[in-house]
């Protein structure tokens, strides 16, 4: 076999394809590497939002059970005019 390299058989030139093919499959594994970092943090995200929503919902039902039991305990929290204390200028026109 003859041992004449033809010009584009160069290893100048395969080295070159070589590195570009690497930095390509370096690229791709960082983009791959991205979307699984995006996607975890995306499902951290939902799930911090679902553990929220179940924590959050039992209080929020607690917080107006306590409401609804001081107004029948209390009543309403809104004074009526029959309930109202009477002021001492009042008292002084009534006697």
């Amino acid at each position: 076999m003859s041992s004449i390299v033809p010009i584009s058989e160069r290893p100048s030139r395969l080295f070159i394809e070589a590195f570009w093919t690497i930095l390509e499959g370096i690229a791709l594994l960082l983009k791959g590497t991205f979307i699984l970092c995006a996607a975890i943090i995306l499902n951290a995200g939902l799930l911090f939002a679902r553990v929220h929503n179940l924590l959050m919902i039992p209080a929020v039902c607690f917080i107006i059970a306590l409401a609804e039991i001081h107004k029948l305990l209390f009543g309403t929290g809104e004074l009526s005019v029959a309930t109202l204390p009477i002021s001492p200028a009042v008292r002084r026109k009534r006697t």
